[in-house]
């Protein structure tokens, strides 16, 4: 471009050269904060690996508004001096150039705060793809929608806009109790992962199409202002069809994000579950929580037969493994702490038994089938092994055999794991 400053070509030989460049470097360690704030404020599962990709990913928080900002101050001083200047480029050579240094920045500050979360893990593990791709889809679509801001509308209005619009976007749907797959949308990982889940694709489809919409509405609104003027309203009808065209084809591949309610997550392959000496199986990334378990199950299980109820199946295992009792407990906090897995255990078999603890370890209970008397059988369970009751027992162990027959087999579309 013509009339830029001299003695800028060498200070940024693969970017457009401009005086206003500087702001997209000032401002990175700010933002770099504020995004690692956000990553560190829900921290996912600090031992799982889709867990610690997904705080990562909450950095787009930051992130998404920093670059919008930004890209629209660098749209704002091009469009005040668009069109007194001869142009030979390409208009979307111009566009590229403008925004290359802060989305650059941006993807730096994303990827650092990827390597420091992952380096976390107590053994490297890969995240996929996923997570990460929705995250680089998040920093290039708000700046594109930035890019369309600051060539529209003056700083005044352009600022402030890119830099509340896609907060707003991103925060706001999470705080929204109807519809709750919204929040799943906006490109952003919802409740979601822990070992026993991987993130849903139906979730995933939905975000990258929204997100793919607004860089096709923002490169129409760019190709408008940037390219050559012609005559007539042959562009702008274009445009509009595509944006159009773009709209509809992101509410037929994202259409299935409406099934999904308060999670994002779906349950992980169970071919990935490993069985151990002791008749335990686990995830391979809660193997810390191993010996416990094996102590426990094998005290939780002979109090169980010693109240004379039916015998448990052998073997149990995690959450969504399809196993008949997924009620291993692992919680770094609690590994080597034997007592704390038994009382954990010995609060989901009873529930687990009849096929009624439900994959978010809630029980399932119908109109016959009182969740007390579950609660009944773990306290009996708690005093024959000498764990604390909380009180005084309503029954005697005589009486478990009894209680045990008035629970009923939870229907086998509500049964855990």
């Amino acid at each position: 471009m013509r009339g830029s400053a001299p003695g800028r070509s060498r200070a940024w030989p693969l970017t457009d050269r401009s005086w206003w460049r500087e702001p997209a470097i000032l401002l990175a360690p700010l933002a770099a904060f504020a995004a690692w704030f956000y990553s560190q404020s829900d921290l996912g599962v600090d031992w799982y690996v889709l867990g610690r990709a997904r705080s990562a990913n909450d950095a787009v928080i930051a992130l998404g508004p920093y670059v919008a900002a930004i890209v629209a101050w660098e749209m704002g001083t091009l469009r005040r001096v668009w069109g007194r200047l001869a142009v030979r480029r390409p208009w979307w050579r111009v566009l590229a150039a403008r925004m290359a240094l802060p989305v650059t920045v941006a993807l730096v500050i994303l990827v650092a705060i990827y390597a420091v979360m992952l380096a976390g893990l107590p053994t490297f593990a890969s995240p996929g793809w996923s997570i990460p791709a929705l995250s680089v889809a998040n920093v290039l679509g708000w700046a594109l929608f930035g890019a369309a801001l600051g060539l529209v509308l003056g700083p005044v209005l352009s600022l402030p806009a890119a830099l509340i619009v896609p907060f707003l976007v991103l925060a706001v749907p999470r705080s929204w109790s109807d519809p709750l797959w919204a929040r799943h949308v906006t490109g952003l990982v919802d409740s979601c992962c822990d070992p026993s889940e991987v993130y849903d694709t139906r979730a995933l489809t939905a975000g990258l199409a929204f997100l793919a919409v607004i860089a096709v509405a923002s490169l129409c609104v760019a190709a408008i202002r940037l390219a050559p003027a012609r005559s007539g309203i042959g562009r702008p009808v274009l445009a509009l069809g595509i944006v159009v065209a773009a709209i509809a084809g992101g509410l037929f591949v994202g259409q299935d994000v409406r099934q999904l309610g308060l999670s994002s997550s779906a349950p992980r392959n169970p071919d990935a579950v490993r069985c151990y000496d002791g008749n335990v199986c686990l995830w391979p990334e809660e193997t810390f929580a191993l010996e416990a378990n094996v102590q426990a199950w094998k005290r939780v299980r002979a109090a169980w037969i010693d109240l004379g109820l039916p015998e448990p199946p052998v073997v149990i295992g995690p959450r969504n493994s399809g196993m008949p009792l997924p009620i291993t407990i692992a919680v770094p906090d609690m590994a080597g702490n034997v007592e704390d897995a038994e009382v954990s255990l010995v609060i989901r078999l009873p529930a687990a038994m009849r096929g009624c603890f439900y994959r978010n370890y809630g029980l399932v209970t119908g109109t016959d089938n009182d969740p007390t008397r579950f609660e009944i059988l773990s306290s009996l369970l708690r005093a024959r092994l000498g764990l604390p009751t909380g009180g005084p027992l309503p029954v005697t162990a005589d009486q478990a055999s009894q209680i045990w027959s008035q629970t009923q087999q939870c229907e086998e579309g509500q049964a855990g794991g």
